[in-house]
C-alpha cells in the first residue's frame, strides 16, 4: 500500500510537472508598446482692432491706425494735431484666438520719441500681470497729446510698442 502511495504521488508529481511544462510551451507573454507625440496647438495672438478716439472734439486730419495683414503689426500715423491739449487716442484690442492655451504678455517695451518736446505718448508701460485667457483680450489705449504747437508744422516723431506673447499650457482637469 505504501508502495501504491508512493507511485500515486509520483505520477501527481509528473502530472504537475507535464501540465507546467505544457501550459508553458502552449504560452507566450504578449506586450503592447507605442510611443506618444503631441503636434503643436492653435496658438496665435494678433490685433484685432483699434479705434481712433478725437478727444475733446478738436479737429485733427490724416489719423490712421492699420493693422497689418499677419495681424502682428499695428502701424499708427498721427498728423494733423494744431493745438496745444490736442489728443487723439487709439484703443487696441490684443486678442489670444487660441482655444488651448493662455497668453502671457513679456518683453514689453515702449520707446517714445527721443527728445520730443512736442508730443506726448501715454501707454501702459509694463504687460498685464495675468495671462489673457483663451480667446480672451487684452485692451488698452494709446494717447498722443500735443504739448508744444510747431511754427511750421514740421514738429514729427516715432514711437513704439513691442512684446512677445507666450503660449501658457491649460492645467489638466481631473
Amino acid at each position: 500500500m505504501k508502495n501504491r502511495k508512493s507511485i500515486i504521488a509520483i505520477f501527481v508529481l509528473l502530472a504537475v510537472v507535464f501540465l507546467g511544462i505544457g501550459f508553458a510551451a502552449t504560452t507566450e507573454k504578449m506586450n503592447v508598446e507605442g510611443t506618444l507625440n503631441t503636434t503643436a496647438g492653435d496658438f496665435d495672438v494678433v490685433f484685432e482692432g483699434s479705434a481712433v478716439d478725437n478727444n475733446e472734439g478738436k479737429t485733427t486730419s490724416g489719423v490712421a491706425a492699420e493693422i497689418t495683414e499677419n495681424n502682428n503689426d499695428l502701424k499708427i500715423k498721427v498728423t494733423g494735431l494744431k493745438y496745444v491739449g490736442d489728443k487723439i487716442t487709439i484703443h487696441v484690442v490684443v486678442k489670444n484666438t487660441s482655444k488651448e492655451f493662455k497668453a502671457q504678455l513679456s518683453n514689453w517695451v515702449v520707446t517714445k520719441p527721443a527728445n520730443n518736446k512736442y508730443f506726448k505718448i501715454t501707454v501702459p508701460e509694463a504687460a498685464p500681470t495675468d495671462a489673457i485667457a483663451c480667446e480672451g483680450t487684452y485692451e488698452f489705449d494709446l494717447v498722443v497729446e500735443l504739448l508744444y504747437a510747431s511754427i511750421d508744422g514740421s514738429a514729427a516723431g516715432t514711437f513704439s510698442i513691442s512684446f512677445d506673447a507666450n503660449a501658457v499650457e491649460l492645467q489638466p482637469t481631473a
